[in-house]
């Protein structure tokens, strides 16, 4: 198997799925801009433990293109992880921000805004390929593994 791109170890997992869809919307759109910090946080992190992960960022010598296709692998650690349904529910708002651009409603009109980290091209099925990996263990980790492809 290939390394990947890039590891991001986010900590603690979000809520399952049925519990983020319960919550209000500004309670959502809260925690949606608290996973966007840790994000960042854990991008800088995987920087400075391996500089390898350089490679997933677009640049002159990578462009991130509409032709790009990359997997993510979800990887969660807890006594009893979720179904694959409330998982990758629960994932939408932290996936949204490995986007190139993010659609946003602003004064009505719907702009797009630069993305957190902006590693994958779209969440369309023909630029990403989600795949899920529960682990029953102790503590509960959420770490993400981009890979091309």
């Amino acid at each position: 198997m290939t390394a990947p791109l890039l590891v991001l170890n986010l900590g603690t997992p979000p809520r399952s799925g049925n519990r983020a869809l319960r919550q209000h919307w500004a309670t959502r759109r809260r925690e949606a801009k608290d996973w966007s910090v840790r994000i960042l946080d854990a991008y800088a992190d995987a920087l400075v433990t391996d500089f390898r992960a350089l490679r997933a960022m677009p640049s002159l010598a990578n462009p991130l293109t509409v032709t790009t296709r990359r997997r993510v692998v979800v990887r969660w650690t807890a006594p009893r992880p979720p179904d694959e349904d409330n998982a990758l529910t629960a994932c939408k708002p932290i996936l949204d921000c490995l986007l190139r651009v993010q659609r946003r409603k602003v004064g009505g009109r719907m702009v797009e805004v630069p993305g957190v980290v902006r590693v994958l091209w779209d969440d369309s099925p023909d630029h990403l390929v989600i795949e899920y990996a529960p682990a029953r263990g102790s503590p509960r980790h959420l770490a993400l593994e981009v890979y091309d492809g």
